[in-house]
């Protein structure tokens, strides 16, 4: 039997946990030493309704507001994961911008988009991070 292979790109900004998440997903532990990735794939099988499906995870480098996504990112891509540190305030707002770029960058033809918030066991020493920003 062909497993059906599932392109999935993680995206976030820094220190979000994207490379955290992908360990928990496909090695089933965490890595015991922060380790920026630059881009790396990771591959692990599921199982879904009885189906085999091989993920391909492209674990991304690190975004900010000024680093350009780019738009072959979205090129064979089935479903992107976008990742932000419940800890951080930034990289929650930096969601909406990685977003707008992908359905830029993909039009009517947008894969699915799923927003996971990592790092919920930080989140009681840091809640103030996530007040929401004073208007003028």
């Amino acid at each position: 039997m062909v497993k059906k292979v599932l392109n999935i790109v993680v995206l976030g900004a820094s220190g979000a946990g994207k490379t955290s998440m992908i360990s928990q997903l496909v090695e089933n532990r965490l890595p015991a030493v922060y380790q920026s990735a630059p881009r790396a794939i990771s591959r692990t099988t599921i199982f879904h309704q009885k189906k085999e499906y091989e993920c391909a995870i492209t674990d991304t480098a690190s975004h900010a507001t000024y680093t350009p996504i780019s738009p072959q990112i979205v090129i064979g891509t089935h479903a992107f994961i976008l990742v932000y540190s419940l800890t951080s305030r930034e990289s929650f707002d930096l969601i909406r911008v990685i977003r707008e770029k992908l359905v830029e960058f993909c039009y009517d033809n947008v894969a699915p988009m799923v927003i996971v918030g990592s790092k919920n066991d930080l989140l009681s020493a840091c809640v103030h991070h996530l007040a929401p920003t004073p208007t003028a």
